[in-house]
């Protein structure tokens, strides 16, 4: 799943695959940006061999962020030792120059042991170099794997409506005697006749009625944070942290 702000312009992008991949373009400046979610499973034997042709799939002009759970070990993200898929996507990465993003921070824990590792990657392509900063919730929040965080708030547009005239009946009048249209050559081409006729309306109405705004205003949703909430998350990490210095399923528990 990938969640976009309401205010952000993007589109899902279709993909013919049996992974499970999302894809979306985000629309923003210098240049749209695509970004991709992925879940690899363990047992998947051609898993980089897909991904490739989910790649090929995704717009080829626009900076890719590729995200998700790949399930592979290499050196390149701290592994203690590769693997063959680590391998296949460790080649990946390098032959389209692209660039891991992760630091040296694990993003999963094992539930029954407490051993952490590296199975969640960060990729882009270089044309995003310095655009993130790259960063790991300090909590799993229930989860085997911790939340990873990536800023980067200068790449969005806000987006914006079309504004509207707001008619005023009680300069209704005005704009009728100001009105006027000039004598129009027919013999012209249509797009002459069509200026002839759109431009002295446009200027009459700009100076007689007003425009909506163009800002599209966000909701503004009731608080739900609570002192019960405080508390539960309080208990919760100290639990985490007992876990994580003793990790027996007891704990876990």
């Amino acid at each position: 799943m990938i969640g976009i702000k309401n205010f952000v312009p993007s589109f899902e992008i279709k993909l013919q695959t049996d992974l499970e991949v999302i894809a979306v373009q985000i629309f923003s400046k210098p240049k749209n940006i695509t970004v991709c979610n992925i879940y690899i499973p363990p047992s998947l034997n051609d898993a980089v061999e897909q991904l490739e042709k989910v790649i090929k799939q995704l717009p080829k002009d626009n900076p890719l962020s590729l995200l998700g759970d790949f399930n592979a070990h290499h050196a390149l993200w701290d592994s203690p030792q590769n693997n063959a898929r680590g391998e296949k996507l460790y080649e990946l990465i390098e032959g389209r120059s692209m660039i891991l993003l992760n630091e040296s921070v694990p993003t999963f824990v094992c539930d029954l042991n407490g051993q952490t590792s590296t199975l969640d990657l960060s990729v882009t392509t270089s044309d995003l170099l310095g655009e993130f900063i790259w960063s790991t919730f300090k909590n799993t929040l229930g989860s085997d794997h911790y939340p990873i965080l990536m800023f980067a708030s200068a790449l969005c547009t806000m987006r914006e409506k079309k504004p509207k005239w707001i008619i005023d009946d009680s300069k209704w009048v005005e704009f009728e005697n100001n009105l006027k249209l000039p004598d129009i050559d027919i013999t012209k081409d249509i797009n002459y006749i069509n200026n002839s006729i759109v431009e002295p309306f446009t200027r009459i109405a700009t100076n007689t009625f007003k425009l909506s705004s163009s800002k599209i205003v966000q909701k503004r949703y009731k608080a739900w944070w609570s002192k019960d909430c405080e508390r539960a998350i309080k208990e919760k990490n100290k639990m985490f942290r007992i876990f994580k210095a003793h990790p027996i399923m007891q704990n876990q528990i």
